[in-house]
């Protein structure tokens, strides 16, 4: 019985460091009371970027070229939003609105250049972050 309860243990604590998509970048440090995470897919002529905001709104997403300058998104696809029920011991409120999915931002390859890309993004709530995405 004691071995089930450390293996279970191991396996929250494993599992605990993951996000939801299996997204392979974060920012470093990372927000600890919101954890961000993002990956990329290449498509033809497009790179998109896509950000776990851990259910909060992405408010903007640049890629900062090697020179300094700030590449804008082509488009933002945002995921639905829906409210949280939060539950007290006699009544029911209903909390923010969540994403209920990734937000996926699509820029031009020929203006972000070869990965790896620093992508800035701002989140509501969190404090600005960078993340390395394309890298190893």
């Amino acid at each position: 019985m004691r071995w089930q309860a450390v293996a279970l243990l191991g396996i929250f604590g494993i599992m605990g460091g993951c996000n939801e998509y299996g997204y392979r970048y974060e920012p470093h440090p990372q927000v600890m009371y919101s954890p961000i995470h993002a990956d990329y897919r290449e498509q033809g002529d497009k790179v998109d970027i896509l950000v776990d905001t851990d259910g909060l709104r992405l408010e903007n997403i640049d890629v900062m070229n090697a020179d300094g300058t700030r590449v804008k998104p082509m488009g933002i696809d945002y995921p639905a939003f829906s409210s949280e029920l939060m539950r007290g011991t006699e009544d029911e409120i209903y909390g923010p609105d969540l994403a209920q999915g990734p937000t996926v931002a699509h820029f031009d390859k020929s203006a972000i250049g070869p990965g790896p890309w620093n992508v800035q993004v701002n989140i509501l709530d969190v404090p600005p972050e960078t993340i390395e995405v394309g890298g190893k």
